[in-house]
């Protein structure tokens, strides 16, 4: 119907025969040979490359699609290198693959998984897992005082010193720079003696932090601050609020701002400044509560992350106080009887217990009357643990005739769905039938009827591509349905508008004789398809050719001439050409059209056949004549 982390030892690859037989017989154990799997083995995994061979052996030289997932992000590639250690094995060598890890693995353990799939079946086979190991910096700081900021640094992955660190003041980002001040105390500890830094400058009553830049990642890694992370207490979390408090002990008296995650979207920070009068014994001042109720969650779950945001430092990585879920209950209810006096039935929504939920009522697609589902039913006591979910609707005051009716169910968020549908349909009413007989290259035809008013025409709706394009009456006189309908003034013949050219569905729908609904009763498609033709020889006195036109193979079409780009002559293509009527089934598609008197110079004559639905052109040729 239609209404209005933990360090791994890093490998090595070989190509020993040895290694490459171990290899094989480790991933041919306790496997089928024919109508398996994809077999494989992973021969090398660490930050610089992955490598290994897969293939499926049901699909001999067919190469294997390679899924390679590092911390939850999928990678693909093809088992279709060169791996000549297999021949012996399986009869085919192009089933290697290799990976380079993107260089932005973070610092500490990433987690890696390989899978061999199939390109053409979708089998797939776990080869294995894995875990990659960038190792994070080394550091200390060893004086933070008013005027000097001094330690060292040290990178495993620039095993000569020199990683970058950055100092931030008061939330305002540091150029980076590399530690490479000489320490030799650390040279037989770590290799290298370039690792020390030491800046100096004025710290007093600032927020300072020091980052390590992580190589190659170029991730930056809190080493030092002065600054204290915000703490809390969620006190308090249900399905529609939440509430709890935030303090930070480097500004008692500011309020740290909150934000809450829903689904990974970030929410609007605001600020944690209620009043909260049991805190100032703890804290010494009072004014760090807050509270948020979510009245827009749509029905389904939801998580919620909750953070705190430092007040001191705007950069600072938010503190997660704590992760929920948040659940809004989707309402529902039954009608249980609807006539054209009175609707019964219940309804409930868990999100609001005992509480009676709104039941609205749309009369022809009007809001008719809101009421609380308040009567008792004490047939739900067993379901709910409540009775009072009862509604009835009296409809007496309706106008008589056919009226739509639907039944929604409030839900208690005032969200984008903040209704639930439990009846729709109609009082007095019949839908309306018919049949879409046929369609020809510009016209529809057949019939409709609606049952509750059967002696009456009704409109039908056309659409195009599921575009409406108009409204016709059906009213036509079809003798030949007064034995199955009653009534003879129910056909339609429905001219339709110009088409582009190719493949359009055409449906028709019948429209109720005392409602805003319509009901599909047909779905067909129609080809407008470009004319054809050519421009068989050009004089300079006449040109001759053919157009025609598939979908009208009898009719003539027009042909325009253009002269240099300016429309000149129109003439049909009405002429006989018997060489055609083995292709059309006709032979008056030819024109011989004299051209006007030109005079000497250079001409380009282009031709152009009408399309008879449409009235749009499309070029058949072009000629040049010179004129001397």
């Amino acid at each position: 119907m239609r209404f209005k982390k933990i360090p791994t030892r890093s490998t090595t690859r070989t190509t020993s025969r040895a290694h490459g037989t171990r290899a094989l017989l480790e991933s041919l154990e306790s496997r089928t040979l024919l109508a398996s799997n994809p077999i494989g083995y992973i021969d090398v995994a660490n930050r610089s490359i992955l490598a290994g061979w897969t293939l499926d052996q049901d699909e001999g030289p067919l190469p294997m699609n390679v899924e390679i997932t590092i911390n939850g992000t999928l990678y693909t590639t093809l088992a279709n290198q060169y791996r000549p250690d297999l021949v012996p094995y399986f009869g085919f060598s192009y089933h290697g693959w290799s990976f380079t890890p993107p260089t932005t693995l973070p610092t500490g353990a990433s987690s890696l998984a390989v899978d061999a799939v199939n390109t053409a079946t979708g089998e797939r086979t776990r080869l294995g897992e894995r875990t990659l190991h960038n190792p994070a910096p080394v550091f200390a700081v060893e004086e933070a005082s008013s005027t000097r900021l001094r330690g060292y640094v040290f990178d495993s992955d620039k095993p000569t010193g020199g990683t970058k660190i950055r100092i931030d003041i008061d939330g305002v980002l540091g150029t980076p720079f590399a530690a490479t001040v000489a320490r030799s105390d650390l040279l037989g500890t770590l290799g290298t003696a370039n690792v020390g830094f030491y800046v100096t400058g004025s710290y007093t009553g600032k927020v300072v932090e020091i980052y390590s830049i992580d190589d190659p990642s170029n991730t930056a890694t809190r080493i030092w601050t002065n600054n204290q992370t915000p703490y809390g207490s969620l006190d308090f979390a249900d399905s529609t609020i939440v509430f709890g408090w935030a303090f930070d002990p480097d500004a008692p008296e500011k309020a740290v701002n909150i934000r809450i995650d829903i689904d990974g979207v970030a929410g609007t920070p605001f600020a944690a400044g209620n009043v909260r009068a049991d805190l100032q014994s703890y804290l010494g001042t009072s004014a760090h509560g807050f509270v948020k109720n979510f009245s827009d969650l749509t029905p389904g779950s939801h998580t919620a992350s909750i953070y705190m945001l430092d007040p001191e430092v705007t950069t600072a990585t938010p503190v997660l106080l704590r992760t929920i879920v948040l659940t809004n209950q989707a309402p529902t209810g039954v009608v249980d009887s609807v006539n054209s006096t009175q609707i019964q039935g219940w309804a409930y929504d868990a999100d609001l217990g005992a509480a009676p939920v709104n039941v609205r009522v749309y009369v022809d697609d009007f809001l008719f009357t809101t009421v609380a589902a308040g009567n008792t039913r004490n047939d739900l006591l067993p379901y709910f643990g409540s009775a009072n979910h009862g509604y009835s609707i009296n409809l007496s005051s309706l106008d008589p005739g056919s009226h739509s009716i639907t039944v929604t169910v409030e839900d208690n968020r005032s969200s984008v769905n903040d209704e639930t549908v439990i009846f729709d349909g109609f009082i007095n009413n019949t839908a309306p039938y018919g049949f879409f007989d046929s369609i020809s290259h510009s016209t529809l035809f057949g019939w409709v009827q609606d049952p509750d008013a059967p002696t009456s025409s009704i409109d039908v709706d056309i659409y195009i591509d599921n575009v409406y394009v108009g409204t016709s009456l059906a009213d036509i006189t079809r003798s030949d349905l007064i034995p199955y309908v009653g009534s003879a003034n129910h056909g339609f013949a429905i001219d339709l508008p110009p088409l582009s050219f190719g493949t359009h569905t055409i449906s028709v729908y019948a429209a109720e004789s005392q409602g805003t609904v319509s009901t599909l009763i047909g779905s067909k498609t129609v080809t407008n398809l470009r004319p054809t033709g050519s421009f068989d020889f050009a004089s300079s006195t006449t040109i001759w050719g053919w157009a025609a036109d598939y979908d009208l193979p009898s009719t003539p079409l027009d042909i325009l001439v253009y002269i240099n780009g300016v429309p000149t002559l129109s003439e049909s293509a009405g002429n006989a050409r018997a060489d055609l009527i083995p292709y059309f089934g006709n032979a008056d598609h030819g024109f011989n059209i004299t051209l006007p008197v030109l005079s000497a110079g250079t001409y380009q004559i282009d031709l152009y056949a009408l399309d008879k639905n449409n009235g749009l052109r499309t070029n058949i040729g072009s000629r040049i004549i010179t004129l001397g």
